[in-house]
């Protein structure tokens, strides 16, 4: 009898013990860091990062997505003045700048729209627009990972 004849466990492995999403989740000070070398030396620790996961998770078709977790800039998030203070948690032109250049800097390592800058103390609700459409990218690796496994094998993937 020829075909496909998966090893033991290869279907447990595939449908529950790899990953389909791996997100990974960094501090994010852009304004607090005025000196651009001392931010230059940081984004490149963080690209430098992103491109050995990346490296890692190549061989399994695994979405990899990276949260920017932002401090308010105005630091007790109050109305005391600061480019981010004002209760919105838009960037600051100088935390647009530095987020556009981490892109940039990692545009081989992740997919456009796989990076998300998340204010702590603003849109960390299950409402927050920025966590909605990283909820929205989350379901959509899973549904591709589901898709990847069921061309691979013509299973059906668990849900989780």
């Amino acid at each position: 009898m020829g075909g496909f004849r998966p090893e033991a466990g290869w279907l447990r492995k595939h449908a529950h013990t790899l990953p389909a999403v791996v997100l990974l989740v960094k501090a994010f000070d852009g304004a607090a860091t005025t000196s651009d070398a001392a931010w230059d030396a940081s984004e490149a620790r963080a690209a430098d990062e992103i491109g050995r996961l990346r490296a890692q998770l190549a061989p399994r078709e695994c979405a990899l997505l990276v949260l920017l977790l932002r401090r308010r800039a105005g630091g007790d998030g109050g109305g005391g003045g600061g480019a981010a203070a004002g209760g919105g948690g838009a960037l600051s032109e100088l935390e647009e700048g530095r987020v556009a250049s981490l892109r940039r800097r990692c545009a081989s390592s992740l997919e456009p729209n796989s990076l998300f800058v998340l204010d702590h103390r603003n849109e960390l609700h299950p409402n927050a627009p920025t966590a909605r459409r990283l909820a929205a990218t989350v379901r959509r690796a899973r549904s591709l990972a589901r898709a990847a496994l069921a061309r691979m094998g013509g299973v059906g993937y668990a849900s989780s």
